[in-house]
Order: structure tokens, then C-alpha cells, then sequence
């Protein structure tokens, strides 16, 4: 009798341990259990065509989640992606898959519907855009957020979506104010289209701007388009739609106007234009961005002048990547709290959560309360003979001069993972270099580096490209931060909204001011900002060119002569911001 009850005294135990651990919540980044109910093991795809206030129809396309085969009828909250790279695509089988909407398609069975809309004048959507990212592309976001809202399967309560090109239409959107738009998670964008796309005053190309029309037939045409008709009829209105990377060439200027948009362009498409609608708006963020992104800058700077509730996460990737974090689970911790009401804590935990490269496994994440870090302290390196020293100079005279070399194809914009050099990178073979001695002990660069440089040129103007880089043991250059400038568009002004200290540069058409040959002019080039530890043993090194992959960068008849001045009177650094 008594080994009976200890039978099933033990039983019971281990039931309520089973029944308890079941019931553990946890909530931290990447990390979520406990909280998410799952209400249902499908999904059934629609697809449409919705007119927008000016008459024009845009393709969208809708998951509802399905239990058991059965539609789930309790109206839900909806997450929705707008984009020009297409909504749906057939693969190799015939298969309908869709690159926007399958990163959140695991949601459907915690209970949202998950959308993704073609943006104007892309896909199977009619019409042509003046503009990506212009006032028209804002207002359709809107007119479809409403709509999605208004649907007697949706609670009302919308969300969005999305990175790069389908980043910058979530924050399109948020400026226009839907009423029903509560939260969304977006990243790896512009925050000022122009500091984006021309930094420093010098162009980037883009590899995905000006995509060829035909692309837009390969689309997967809505439900009721049975014979693609109204897909062809959709795509020859495409053909209208204006090249914006040669648009954007014929606009240096940050104030220039743009027949093709009609508009100032840079001033109409950048969202750090309307903070004050953003406020108003009450809309909640979530933005993300990595150490190897080329927009890295803009996620930082999106961040700080955010006005509402806001995250930030910053990994190790570059642009488009996100390997090793958990980031449908995050979309959900995100979306739960605010279109759910679920307290799960995110409301409460540390508001960054960033990646340290190059920093122990078990300390690589780190969360934090502000950016940049409190405790970071600037330490400058200055530029002596070939070396970055903690000394400063106390020659009277010291310089280093440098031909300038046209066609440098390395570039600083890796797409999905950031490449690894073998060797001295083109930046160290073909520019100027200053290298550290061996580090004897590891440093952390966490915030904004600058560069502060006294420069000469034998011409009236010249770009100037500096790369921060980290040198291993065996002498292979590993690319960590970048600056650039047009030296021509040097004065700096005062920002229009928290640009964190950083030099400025209004870069008006009337703020161009050429060199004089030969006279030389301080500047100080901010890089990118970046969380890195370099190991004991490595060394560190900036290097200078006139000249850099995927850039716009100027070409003379003959490349002038750079000169950097580093003497007792000239003094040129680096200022790392080191975490202790």
C-alpha cells in the first residue's frame, strides 16, 4: 500500500513538474515562450486587386491563418509588407512563394494575418511611380493599412514590416498617420535619404533601383486574373516609370529639385523630414540594422530621433542578413505586446540589444539603455610616419602624399555577409596607410569613429574615401568602419534633428566651395559606426584613397595629388571611441 503511494505520489509530481515547465514563460531577445497562444496549424493564401483613393489598383495579397483546414473566423491583427520586389514568384515547380511574406508566415498560427502589398508601378500592381518613396507611394500605404483594417477578418489593430527598400515603406507610412497602424519593425533603411545615398556628398549605387520592367511579368497575378491579362495590362503602365539612379546622379545637392518627381526630391522621401507626424502618429518602433551594413548609420540615427516607444538590435550582418538570431520570434515578442496587449516585458527590458564582433561567445550580446554608449571614452591615434601613434607629433613639418588611383573596385556595401580579405585589401595596396603597433592587449571600439585629417590637393576638389580596418597577426585586413567626402562640400552646419554630435553637412548648392590647389583645409570625416573588438595581436589601421567601389566618385583628366599634413601645427588623428 505504501509503494502504491509513492507510486503515485511520484506521478503526480512529475505531472505538476511537466504542467509547470509547459507553463514557463520566458520573453528575452530572440527568446519567447509561455506567453503566444498557437491557435492554428495553417494558412490559406487570397489575393486581390485594391483601388487606392486616386482609382489606381494595387495587388495584394493576404495569409489567413487555418485551423484543421478550417479559416480562422475570430477577426485578427494584421502585419503587412509593401514592396517593389515583387509580392509572389513561382519557383522551379510551379510553386507560388513569396520572399516578403515567408519570414512571418510562422505567426499566422499564433493568430495574425500576414499581407504583403506591391507598391505602384511595380509587380502585378497598375499605375507608375513618380519617385520611390515620394508622397504618392506614402499615401497608398496608408489607403491599404485602412483597408486591411476595415476587413471583417481583422481586429484593426495593423502592424508592418520590413528592411531596405521595404524598411523605408514602413516609415513612408507611419508619416501619413492610419489611424489603425499601432506598431511596426523595420530596418536597415534610410533615415535621410540623401546622408543615405550620397554620404559625405558622394553618390552609392544602388543594385536594385532601377530593375528591368519584364521582371514585373514574372509576378504571380491576383485570383481573379486567370489568363494574366490584367497582369500584362498592369506591367505596360510600368514602362512609365522614370530611372531613379540617374536621377539621383543629376541631384548632388541635398536642396536640388527634381523635374522627374517634381518634387525636392531628397527633402519629399526622407522620413527624418517628419518627425512631428511620427509623433503624432503614436506608432511604436522596432528598428535593426548590422555592423556590416552600409545603412548602418540610418538605423543608429533612426533610433535616437524616434518619438514614440522604441527598440533597436544591432547584429554582425550585413545588408539583408540576420544569421543566428531568432527574427520571426522577435516579430512576434514585438507584435504581441503592442497590437495583442500580451505583457510579455519587452515594454520594460533594456532598449538595445547590439552585437560585439569579434567579442567572446558567452559576451557577444550585450543590451544597453542609450546610443551611444555612456561609457565610451574618445581616444584619438594620430597619424605619424606610416604609424597611428598615442603620441601626438611634434614635427614642424611631416606630410604624406598620394597620386591619386582611379578604379579601386573594393566597396564597403556587402550584401548578406561581409566578405573577408586575404592579404592587404585594395584600399592598403592602391592608399595611404597608418598602422598601429601590436596590440597588447584587446580593444573595444563601440560609437562613431572619426577621423579629423588636415588635407591638401593639386586640384579644386577631390573625394576622399578613409577605411578603418582591422589587421590580423598574419597581415590580412579586415574592413570594421568607412567615411567619405567631396571635399568641395566640406562646411559643416547645424543639424536639423539629433545627428549625435557628428559633423553635419547641410550640402545646399551654395555650400559647395572648391579647393584652393595646394592650401590645405581640416576636415573631420565621421565613419560608420560599428562594435568591434580588436584581439591582442592585431593591429589597427586607417587607410585613405580617392577612389572606391560602387561609389560616384569624381574622375579628372589627371588624378590630382592628395597630401596629408600630420605635423605639431597640422595635427591629423583618428579618435576611437574605447569601452573600458
Amino acid at each position: 500500500m505504501n509503494r502504491l503511494l509513492k507510486v503515485c505520489t511520484a506521478v503526480v509530481c512529475f505531472g505538476l513538474v511537466n504542467v509547470a515547465f509547459a507553463q514557463a514563460k520566458i520573453s528575452k531577445p530572440g527568446v519567447y515562450s509561455g506567453y503566444a497562444k498557437e491557435i492554428a496549424d495553417g494558412w490559406q493564401r487570397f489575393s486581390q486587386y485594391v483601388a487606392v483613393r486616386d482609382g489606381t489598383k494595387l495587388a495584394v495579397d493576404f495569409y489567413r491563418p487555418t485551423n484543421k483546414g478550417q479559416l480562422v473566423t475570430t477577426p485578427l491583427p494584421l502585419i503587412w509588407q509593401f514592396t517593389p520586389y515583387r509580392r509572389a514568384l513561382y519557383d522551379a515547380s510551379g510553386k507560388v512563394i513569396s520572399r516578403q511574406a515567408e519570414a512571418l508566415l510562422a505567426l499566422t498560427k499564433y493568430g495574425y494575418v500576414i499581407a504583403v502589398g506591391d507598391t505602384r508601378g511595380k509587380g502585378a500592381s497598375f499605375g507608375f511611380r513618380k519617385a520611390m518613396h515620394g508622397q504618392q507611394e506614402e499615401d497608398d500605404s496608408y489607403d491599404l493599412t485602412e483597408w486591411f483594417a476595415a476587413q471583417p477578418w481583422s481586429s484593426g489593430k495593423v502592424g508592418m514590416y520590413g528592411g531596405s527598400y521595404n524598411g523605408g515603406t514602413v516609415a513612408g507610412a507611419v508619416t501619413t498617420m492610419p489611424p489603425h497602424l499601432k506598431a511596426v519593425f523595420f530596418g536597415i533603411t534610410d533615415f535621410n535619404m540623401y546622408d543615405g545615398w550620397i554620404r559625405g556628398g558622394i553618390m552609392r549605387y544602388s543594385v536594385g533601383a532601377d530593375n528591368p520592367v519584364s521582371d514585373d511579368l514574372l509576378t504571380v497575378p491576383v485570383d481573379e486574373d486567370k489568363d494574366k491579362s490584367m497582369l500584362k495590362a498592369a506591367v505596360a503602365q510600368h514602362h512609365q516609370n522614370p530611372l531613379m539612379n540617374p536621377m539621383m546622379i543629376a541631384l548632388p545637392f541635398r536642396d536640388g529639385w527634381s523635374d522627374v518627381s517634381d518634387s525636392y526630391f531628397w527633402s519629399e522621401v526622407s522620413y527624418s523630414n517628419y518627425l512631428a507626424q511620427i509623433k503624432k502618429s503614436g506608432v511604436a518602433a522596432y528598428m535593426y540594422g548590422g555592423w556590416a551594413d552600409f545603412l548602418r548609420r540610418d538605423t543608429v540615427l533612426s533610433y535616437v530621433n524616434w518619438p514614440n516607444a522604441k527598440k533597436m538590435l544591432m547584429g554582425p550582418w550585413a545588408h539583408g542578413s540576420t544569421t543566428g538570431f531568432d527574427f520571426a520570434t522577435e516579430h512576434l515578442r514585438w507584435f504581441d505586446y503592442h497590437l495583442k496587449g500580451i505583457e510579455n516585458g519587452i515594454n520594460i527590458e533594456p532598449p538595445i540589444y547590439h552585437y560585439v564582433v569579434n567579442a567572446p561567445a558567452d559576451k557577444a550580446w550585450r543590451s544597453a539603455k542609450d546610443w551611444p554608449l555612456a561609457e565610451a571614452k574618445a581616444t584619438n591615434w594620430f597619424l605619424q610616419r606610416e604609424t597611428l601613434s598615442a603620441n601626438a607629433p611634434t614635427e614642424l613639418e611631416a606630410k604624406d602624399e598620394l597620386k591619386v588611383v582611379y578604379g579601386i573596385k573594393a566597396d564597403v556595401e556587402p550584401l548578406r555577409e561581409a566578405p573577408v580579405t586575404k592579404g592587404a585589401s585594395e584600399w592598403d595596396q592602391k592608399g595611404l596607410t597608418w598602422t598601429s603597433a601590436p596590440l597588447t592587449a584587446a580593444v573595444e571600439v563601440t560609437g562613431h569613429p572619426l577621423a579629423q585629417l588636415w588635407l591638401a590637393c593639386s586640384a579644386e576638389d577631390s573625394d576622399v574615401f578613409v577605411v578603418l580596418e582591422d589587421v590580423d597577426e598574419a597581415g590580412n585586413s579586415q574592413l570594421v568602419a568607412d567615411g567619405r567626402l567631396r571635399l568641395s562640400l566640406r562646411a559643416t552646419h547645424q543639424a536639423p534633428y539629433n545627428f549625435l554630435n557628428l559633423p553635419w553637412r547641410r550640402s545646399y548648392k551654395t555650400d559647395e566651395h572648391k579647393l584652393t590647389p595646394g592650401q590645405p583645409v581640416k576636415v573631420t570625416i565621421d565613419l560608420m559606426p560599428t562594435a568591434t573588438v580588436f584581439k591582442q595581436g592585431h593591429r589597427i589601421r586607417l587607410a585613405l584613397t580617392g577612389s572606391q567601389g560602387r561609389t560616384n566618385y569624381q574622375q579628372r583628366e589627371t588624378a590630382p595629388m592628395l597630401t596629408v599634413l600630420r605635423d605639431a601645427t597640422h595635427v591629423s588623428y583618428l579618435s576611437l571611441p574605447l569601452q573600458p
